[in-house]
């Protein structure tokens, strides 16, 4: 004879599953976690990318002053020239 009052219980709170409840709240700690994770992402990569805009006006500023420098040098030689071959 068996006695069946010594037979643990397996329902779910005595195997330790959570709840459908408790699964959810999980879930959703879980996704605002990961929101919070995203957004700070999105404040770096702002900055990353005002960063990048100021290096591309300074270049910008760079390569201009470059060209001007460039065309005024090919004056001064074209007069040079111009110079050399009337003496």
């Amino acid at each position: 004879m068996t006695n069946t009052n010594h037979i643990p219980e397996d329902s779910a709170f005595d195997l330790g599953v959570p709840t459908e409840l408790e699964s959810y709240q999980h879930q959703c700690l879980m996704l605002v976690d990961e929101l919070h994770e995203a957004w700070a992402d999105i404040r770096r990569l702002k900055g990353d990318a005002r960063t990048l805009v100021a290096m591309n006006d300074a270049l910008t500023a760079e390569l201009n002053a470059l060209r001007a420098a460039q065309r005024k040098g090919r004056k001064s030689v074209n007069t040079m020239s111009v110079d050399w071959e009337g003496h």
